[in-house]
């Protein structure tokens, strides 16, 4: 990275100062502690310093990840190619500036990475921002997994407040994902939910499950079985973001309200996919 390619001239500097104290004189060796003193620095900022430079110099998203979305994302498919660019970049700032960790495997596949990515950047595509200060850890089972929180119930996905964790099934990332027509996705949902907490200050609307069955997406049975929690611990708000996104014209039909509330919280509105106009900062995240 960035931060690495700094580290080569000033570690180049201090080997030439030991070269000539050591074949020269010892009165070189003083100017060797400059050198160790930046490389130093470097080193423990340099999470800071590539944060800073790839937000300035964009990377561009594996081309494997690129074929993936275009196939099976309507929203990416519907913007124009300067916008697919930029939700390309934000994607892959995303991935670089949050951690993935592998939880009885291995380590986490790109693939899954990016639909993490993919979502959270869809969420957060009108706002200025890209991360969230209090989400930046992923845990990724291979499958169904209890929690302290739930010790009982093996479940798809959950966020853990304390430890600023969200937590997923890798095997139900995927099929959520290919499935899309079929499936709840409990990936946004888990999102949405840690946004709701980043940014608490919001004035979110009241939603019940009673509205939400009229939308006729998916009913709250459905939703409950395939995250394998009791019906009290999902969140019908969270629901609410997801179908917001995913069913808009729907949405807005049959609660407009609402529909206008997340078009601010959220400050863009689905039903008007290409450029979408950034006007909104929460939070403005250095890395």
């Amino acid at each position: 990275m960035f931060a690495r390619l700094l580290l080569i001239p000033f570690g180049l500097g201090a080997l030439m100062m030991l070269y000539l104290t050591w074949e020269v004189h010892e009165g070189y060796a003083p100017y060797i502690i400059p050198f160790i003193l930046i490389m130093a620095v470097l080193y423990v900022f340099a999470p800071q310093i590539n944060w800073w430079w790839y937000n300035r110099n964009p990377p561009e998203l594996d081309a494997p990840l690129r074929q993936l979305f275009l196939e099976k994302m309507p929203f990416y498919q519907a913007l124009n190619q300067s916008e697919q660019e930029r939700f390309r970049q934000r994607m892959a700032l995303y991935i670089m500036g949050n951690e993935f960790m592998p939880q009885s495997m291995e380590s986490v596949p790109e693939d899954i990475k990016g639909i993490i990515a993919l979502n959270a950047t869809r969420m957060t595509f009108g706002l200025s921002d890209i991360l969230m200060e209090k989400f930046e850890k992923f845990i990724i089972c291979p499958s169904w997994f209890p929690s302290p929180q739930y010790p009982e119930d093996f479940h798809t996905s959950e966020i853990f407040e304390e430890d600023g964790v969200i937590l997923y099934s890798g095997e139900h990332l995927i099929h959520s994902f290919m499935q899309a027509a079929v499936s709840f996705n409990f990936c946004l949902y888990e999102l949405i939910k840690a946004f709701y907490v980043e940014y608490d200050d919001q004035d979110y609307p009241e939603v019940s499950w009673d509205q939400l069955e009229k939308l006729e997406v998916r009913n709250r049975t459905e939703i409950k079985d395939y995250i394998n929690l009791a019906l009290e611990d999902i969140d019908p708000l969270g629901v609410a973001g997801v179908f917001f996104f995913e069913q808009p014209v729907k949405f807005q039909k049959h609660l407009p309200e609402v529909f206008e509330h997340f078009t601010q919280i959220f400050n863009q509105n689905p039903l008007e996919q290409n450029d979408p106009v950034i006007t909104k900062s929460v939070l403005v995240k250095e890395k």
